[in-house]
């Protein structure tokens, strides 16, 4: 998060971002955040602003954006899809805050569901834009 005079910005000040971010990257932790390379990552429902969901792993944020192959190599009708689902790092948040082209690209953030917890296993198979 970046800092203001008051404390920390939060999340949920960014234009289209669910309120529920800032908490289930805080106490909420336990219930959403999946551990997956070693890295912290939160299960959300994005909405671009007109722009193929594909076109976001591609944008240069791939470090802090995975979304399943379903979005990423769309099948023959979905590829200009402006919805999905996908995992996200906190510094997807802190880029969104700064980065004035991806902050244009996405319309909205919402928390997605909990995962199961067999899913944040480091042993689960890597995201589709990971596997060789």
């Amino acid at each position: 998060m970046q800092q203001t005079a008051t404390g920390p910005e939060p999340y949920s000040s960014i234009p289209g971002v669910d309120p529920y971010v800032d908490w289930a990257l805080g106490a909420g932790s336990s219930f959403f955040v999946v551990m997956l390379e070693g890295r912290e990552w939160l299960p959300v429902l994005l909405e671009t602003t007109g722009v193929a969901a594909r076109d976001l792993v591609r944008g240069g944020w791939a470090d802090t954006l995975q979304m399943s192959a379903l979005y990423t190599e769309p099948p023959a009708g979905l590829e200009d899809a402006t919805h999905c689902t996908a995992l996200v790092t906190r510094e997807f948040f802190d880029m969104l805050l700064r980065d004035e082209k991806l902050k244009a690209q996405i319309a909205r953030v919402a928390v997605g569901p909990p995962l199961r917890a067999e899913t944040s296993s480091e042993s689960a198979p890597a995201p589709a834009d990971k596997r060789s």
